[in-house]
């Protein structure tokens, strides 16, 4: 088999799957502090209203 035409695209994967994790680490941060802001009691679920 021949590594050298596999490693540049599975490394390219890697970058890009980092990147959507990064991304979802800072949409993670940043939903937990808006919840943090919303008092509990604002906080409603389906079917609760």
């Amino acid at each position: 088999m021949d590594y050298e035409k596999i490693v540049v695209p599975l490394v390219k994967a890697v970058q890009e799957q980092q990147e959507q994790i990064d991304q979802l680490r800072a949409q993670i941060k940043f939903m937990i502090a808006m919840q943090n802001k919303i008092p509990s009691d604002k906080i409603t679920t389906e079917g609760d209203e």
